[in-house]
């Protein structure tokens, strides 16, 4: 197969593939005539709009002028009826890429070498206002001696841009955060491809090659810093950071990186001496001030370095107070009087130590000292249940089995007196004879359980009054202060078996009246431990089921009217019985069990740790299983419920036994049927995110992940909702509080929480919520659209179109957290952007624009993407006023340069229907007004767009030709000053030969603005080395002299 070429007269045949992109294919060719092996990049037609294929042509020719050893050779091109074919010089070994596949990575020094020639050809591409646009492996060819020449640049790239604003798959890991954004390409995004490449080098795989594609691209965008391996030089670290500055402006450019550090050592002798003549001169020019953009640079990039690394090490230190004020947050809350004595002092020391300039050391050994007297009286603090039993130990008690008299305290209360010097002769003292003691059967047992009504009458306990006589005070007497202990029981003893033969005794004092009723609570506490003892005895495995559920009936029944007396329970070792009783598992008998189980644990810590202790927990969660009873499953959540809202320790022991899957479980349960368990469920789920505990709440979101609740909780949020009860929505809002609760995890629990069971019947009744659970479950969504793995997911439960309506709410929570959430499904992905033109996105954000609203930094983003996405979503935006509403964007300083590239954009996409909104005068005018303060950042870009716009509209072209827009242009081209770069000259040249060529008078055009003279003084004052700007003035040089040919004739 053969091509003809009449403009380079030379005949190709083309071989083999050699490479495949997605912009064309790439094959071995020969000259026929010649012999020469070239490379032949073969284009479609069609893929190449009709009014930029003779721009293309053209390129191609300028391209033809370059000669550098770093870049590849232009030989020409040739035309098909299908394809553009793109002449190149062949290259034997091929690209890094291939033979980084066949050989593997490289070490730095070798990286340091492919670099270094990089650069070299970078630095003559940006010279001669040309952007790469695609630096990466497979880009840059490898020579037989071992050198590198650049491939796939200017005019190869740029009939590419089509594709490229319709997909991001072009070469998405080394996309500049800039190019993302659609904002137009400058030499600073092949800097950032440079670092990308450096990584590539190393590693194998650009930066985020793990991600997919429009994962990377989002994180490109997003993240702060770009992730650069281990293992390498300081040297290499810097250079990477200057590569990934993420603002372009203050990016550095390819000629000052060529000079870094980790570069100086790898040049090549005729290289070395060119760049010490170079540094010494730039040195100069730094001394007279000319050259201060590279310190600016290196001074943003070293503040920037430690400030990051000030902000890393603040935030570390800054989670290390949190964490330790955490842990001793409980401590802090039960503070003893006499810690409080404490701080009174040591604010009294502290006040002195700042009048007399005492060191803080002082203070602290002062304090450690004051610490140690108070642990020598700490020895003379005693229970108030102990020194009770001091008054009691000798009373007479009757015969009960597993009671026994301990004297333990006393003992050691007496070893400590003597210690300390301070025993007395009890001998001696007197004891009173009215003193009365009644016999309490849990406080002889020492250490027991005091049930909770005995614990808060102090009047019940003789041994607590009668410790305020040891209260020393000077002007006291010492008569009776103490007593003889066997002399006062043996009184006791007497007036008690006075009063069993004496009921009917009327005591005149108020103090005999009080003991009467004190002695009957006793006896009926008595009474009541000994039946419960009597019926826990008969709670046996051999015990008939009936007699069983009779027992249970009865004990349940006591511990109902009588709450107190589960205080007995633990003194007679009746909770293991009662356990049992549980693992028989008797269907019959387990309904009342767990009732007697619910209401001994009601408010009672201490059995509840009992009831754990002895494994109570995973025996009971077994019940939970729907094989069991709802009546059963019922007494199961209220256990659970209880375990969670009595104290931390239970409910730690509650997850530690694998609660959490128990709960989900729960929740899954039938909602009409069962409402009572899902409401249980909902809080004491809540009651875990309130723990406050070291492990970090993610992990509970971790765990709740794997056991299938997200499902459950989603359509438990229906439910409740479209519930009639009243009292069932009060739930409403804690459930929706858990939702947001789980998004705020990390990716994986997102990712579970955006499948299809979860969002799509939320997305289905989201709008029949309340306002307050709207804002939750908004948020909670837009949490979940913040990670790129969930998009297709979000994408496939309806959300767009459900998120959309939100958008004109008045409530600024709902609209702000739906239009963020759009805003990321958005960003990058140009079905979505098409979806919502379709759902009528466009106006609602030209309304958020024009009203200045605080989300407008939302809003234009997501037009301009619109715009730039399908041929669907341009044609709503042209329907929605789109092309005037850019016009007036115009007059923004901040969005110029972007709303005139969309301008064009949509011009070279629809010219007829965009093309009569802009041939109006006042349209005309916005354009040509942008370029009267134009900055140069930015005119590089402008005056491409501008480009753009008149080689798509002739009459657009005619109308600029013949107004002041030429002016500013010559201006611009005529300005020596060094303010405006090659590239910008590059532009402009560009611009006004268009003008010319579509000119209707070129005659007056050439008289009115002198063109000949123009081009003269621009060819003797430009710098010669500008190659491709020589080349235009040449090409507009020939169509000056082919006007004056034809004007002859």
């Amino acid at each position: 197969m053969s091509k003809k070429n009449k403009k380079n007269r030379g005949t190709y045949q083309i071989g083999d593939e050699i490479g495949r992109g997605q912009f064309g294919i790439v094959y071995k060719g020969m000259n026929t005539e010649t012999g020469n092996f070239v490379a032949i990049k073969q284009i479609a037609l069609s893929r190449i709009p009709k009014n930029e294929l003779k721009t293309a042509m053209r390129e191609i020719e300028l391209l033809q002028k370059l000669h550098n050893k770093y870049i590849i050779k232009y030989l020409g091109f040739t035309k098909t009826t299908e394809h553009l074919n793109i002449i190149l010089e062949y290259v034997e070994n091929g690209s890094l890429y291939t033979i980084m596949k066949k050989f593997g990575t490289f070490s730095e020094n070798v990286t340091k070498r492919y670099i270094y020639q990089t650069l070299k050809g970078l630095v003559y591409l940006h010279k001669q206002g040309v952007i790469h646009r695609d630096i990466k492996c497979a880009n840059i060819l490898v020579t037989t001696d071992g050198g590198i020449k650049l491939t796939d640049f200017g005019v190869a790239t740029q009939l590419s841009e089509k594709t490229m604003q319709q997909s991001f798959l072009g070469s998405p890991y080394w996309m500049a955060p800039e190019v993302i954004e659609l904002s137009p390409p400058t030499t600073k995004c092949d800097i950032w491809s440079v670092g990308c490449t450096i990584i590539e080098l190393l590693t194998g795989e650009p930066p985020y090659f793990q991600f997919s594609p429009t994962h990377a691209l989002y994180r490109i965008i997003q993240d702060d810093s770009v992730p650069i391996p281990d293992g390498i030089s300081p040297q290499l670290q810097d250079f990477l950071n200057l590569c990934f500055v993420k603002n372009p402006d203050l990016r550095i450019s390819s000629k000052k990186l060529l000079q870094h550090s980790w570069l100086k050592n790898i040049k090549t002798p005729h290289d070395k001496k060119k760049h010490h003549h170079h540094h010494h001169h730039s040195h100069k020019k730094n001394k007279k001030g000319k050259d201060k953009d590279d310190e600016k640079i290196s001074k943003y990039s070293q503040e920037s370095t430690v400030k990051s690394n000030e902000s890393k090490d603040d935030a570390k230190e800054s989670d290390s107070i949190i964490e330790s004020f955490s842990e001793s947050e409980s401590d802090l809350s039960f503070k003893s009087d006499k810690s409080e004595t404490n701080l009174e002092k040591f604010k009294s020391n502290e006040s002195l130590s700042q009048n007399s300039n005492q060191s803080s050391k002082e203070i602290l050994n002062q304090n450690s000292k004051q610490n140690d007297i108070f642990s020598k009286f700490e020895k003379f603090k005693e229970d108030d249940e102990d020194f009770e039993d001091l008054f009691k130990k000798n009373q007479k008690i009757p015969d009960k089995p597993n009671l026994k008299i301990q004297n333990i305290k006393q003992l050691e209360l007496d070893e400590q007196l003597a210690k300390q010097g301070i025993q007395q002769n009890f001998q001696n003292l007197n004891i009173s004879a009215n003193q009365n003691a009644i016999w309490d059967p849990v406080s002889t047992t020492g250490r027991r359980y005091i049930p909770p009504n005995i614990n808060s009458n102090p009047e019940m306990f003789i041994g607590k009054d009668k410790f305020k006589q040891f209260v020393e005070d000077p002007d006291e007497n010492f008569d009776n202060s103490f007593f003889n202990l066997e002399e006062k029981l043996l009184n006791n003893f007497q007036k008690r078996k006075f009063s069993e033969v004496n009921r009917e005794l009327i005591l005149d004092t108020d103090e005999d009246k009080a003991d009467i009723q004190k002695s009957n609570a006793r006896k009926k506490n008595l009474r009541t431990s000994e039946e419960i003892v009597k019926l826990i005895s008969t709670l046996q495995k051999e015990v008939d089921e009936n007699i069983l559920i009779n027992t249970c009936q009865q004990l349940y029944n006591i511990f109902d009217q009588d709450s107190n007396s589960t205080g007995f329970l633990i003194t007679y070792h009746g909770v293991t019985p009662i356990m049992e009783m549980l693992e028989l598992g008797n269907l019959k008998i387990l309904p009342i069990i767990l009732k007697i189980v619910n209401k001994i644990i009601e408010g009672n810590s201490q059995i509840q740790e009992n009831l754990c202790l002895i494994g109570g927990i995973p025996t009971i969660m077994v019940f939970a299983t729907p094989n069991y009873s709802r009546e059963i499953r019922e007494e199961v959540s209220s256990f659970i419920y209880k375990m969670c809202h009595t104290s931390p320790m239970t409910l730690q022991m509650f997850i530690a036994c694998r609660g959490l899957p128990i709960l989900s479980h729960l929740l899954s349960s039938d909602y009409q049927e069962n409402k009572k368990i899902i409401f249980e469920v909902i809080q004491s789920i809540d009651s875990v995110f309130k723990l406050i505990t070291s492990t970090p709440k993610n992990d509970f979101c971790r765990l709740f992940a794997k056991t299938n609740l997200f499902p459950s909780l989603a359509c438990v949020l229906k439910d409740i909702n479209n519930d009639s009860d009243l009292n069932s929505k009060k739930y409403l809002l804690t459930a929706a509080n858990l939702f947001q609760t789980f998004t705020n995890a990390d990716t994986i629990v997102k990712r579970t929480l955006s499948s299809k069971d979860v969002l799509e019947p939320i997305f289905q009744n989201i709008r029949k919520f309340p306002e307050n659970v709207q804002i939750k479950i908004l948020h909670g969504i837009k949490n979940i659209s913040m990670n790129t793995e969930t998009w297709d997911n979000i994408k496939k439960s309806g959300a767009v179109p459900i998120l959309i309506p939100f958008l004109n709410s008045t409530t600024t929570e709902i609209y702000s957290q739906a239009l963020s959430t759009l805003f990321y499904l958005c960003k990058i992905d140009q079905e979505t952007q098409q979806e919502a033109a379709l759902q009528g996105i466009i106006p609602i954000l030209q309304k958020m624009i024009r009203a200045s609203s605080v989300l407008k930094e939302f809003a234009i983003p997501m037009l301009f993407g619109i715009g730039h996405a399908t041929a669907l979503s341009r044609n709503e935006l042209i329907r929605s006023d789109g092309v005037n509403f850019f016009l007036d964007l115009l007059a923004n300083p901040n969005y110029q340069n972007e709303s005139l590239a969309l301008i064009a954009t949509l011009i070279s996409k629809d010219r007829e229907k965009v093309e009569p909104i802009l041939i109006q005068p006042q349209n005309i005018q916005k354009i040509i007004s942008i370029f009267d303060n134009q900055i140069n950042r930015i005119l590089k870009s402008t005056l491409e767009s501008l480009l753009t716009i008149i080689i798509s509209s002739e009459k657009i072209n005619e109308i600029i030709g013949s107004s002041s827009l030429v002016e500013k242009i010559i201006a611009k081209l005529l300005d020596h000053s060094k303010i405006y770069k090659i590239q910008v000259k590059i532009k402009a040249l560009k611009v006004l030969d268009s003008l010319f060529q579509n000119s209707c008078d070129q005659k007056q055009m050439i008289q009115k603005y002198n063109l000949v003279d123009l081009i003269s003084t621009l060819s003797k004052k430009e710098n010669e080395q500008a190659v491709i700007f020589h080349e235009l003035l040449n090409q507009f040089k020939n169509s000056l002299k082919e006007f004056s040919q034809k004007k002859k004739n």
